[in-house]
């Protein structure tokens, strides 16, 4: 068994290959004032190799892949992603997430196959059209700017070859009464002024209404309501759902699935995997 399958087949924790890297990458963390021990800072590859890996096992079959991970914060799901043996290329518009992806890379042994690129939010990206066989948003649509949301979800489907894959996960969806990010209730019900008046600009978070991604995108094939939902089930299986919400959102399929809708994007934190068509 070669090194990347035992790194699959394993749940433990993923071994750290440069360790100079890894003090540059805790080093960044401390000066810009963040714990490196922090769960979403050191401890983000593992967490998404428990979640994002699986919906990666699943949907994505052929190997060497070329993915573009939009919005990549530290670089956690780019490292998984690598780490499958895909090549990467992962944006974000905070030089601080781009230089921590970099490192995080680099302290993972996989900076051959992530390149790391600090944009501006709106750009245009500087690839070809149908550049990218998947395109992985993962708790992202939710910062990006209202006015620059359509012109996003174009750039998106620009990039994205025919036939490729658009998975959206981790997303903080405005319908429910709880932002997941920030823990607020009621802040998705808010307009932005007024959320940005009460909260202040900085500490103010509202989720991306699920079914203005799915107006965008209409077009695309959704892949979760195929199989009588079972592509959707079985990655919430591996995510360790309990039984309990599992069979709550079995019950939510049987009531949206007939009319188009999909169960992930009724959660709090949304989910949908779609297909561009051919």
């Amino acid at each position: 068994m070669n090194e990347d399958a035992e790194i699959r087949d394993s749940e433990d924790k993923i071994p750290i290959k440069d360790f100079g890297a890894r003090e540059k990458f805790r080093n960044l963390s401390l000066s810009s004032g963040y714990n490196p021990d922090d769960r979403w800072i050191g401890g983000y590859v593992d967490y998404e190799w428990g979640k994002v890996r699986h919906i990666l096992d699943l949907l994505v079959k052929e190997k060497h892949q070329t993915i573009l991970e939009f919005g990549c914060n530290i670089g956690a799901t780019a490292v998984v992603t690598a780490l499958l043996g895909h090549s990467v290329e992962a944006v974000d518009i905070d030089k601080f997430n781009a230089d921590m992806a970099k490192l995080n890379a680099l302290q993972y042994g996989v900076a051959d196959r992530v390149n790391c690129h600090l944009v501006k939010d709106g750009e245009r990206l500087d690839f070809n059209d149908g550049y990218f066989d998947v395109i992985i948003c993962n708790s992202v649509l939710e910062y990006v700017e209202y006015d620059n949301f359509s012109t996003v979800m174009k750039e998106l489907d620009r990039l994205l070859k025919p036939g490729g894959l658009l998975i959206i996960t981790g997303t903080s969806n405005r319908l429910s009464p709880k932002e997941v990010h920030r823990g607020r209730w009621f802040i998705n019900y808010l307009p932005t002024n007024l959320g940005k008046i009460i909260w202040g600009k900085g500490r103010y978070q509202r989720g991306v209404n699920p079914f203005r991604v799915m107006h965008a995108l209409k077009h695309y094939v959704n892949l979760d309501l195929q199989d009588n939902g079972k592509l959707y089930f079985e990655i919430k299986k591996r995510f360790g759902l309990s039984a309990k919400a599992m069979a709550i959102l079995k019950l939510l399929k049987k009531i949206f699935h007939p009319l188009g809708i999909s169960v992930g994007l009724l959660t709090p934190s949304f989910s949908v995997n779609l297909r561009k068509p051919q």
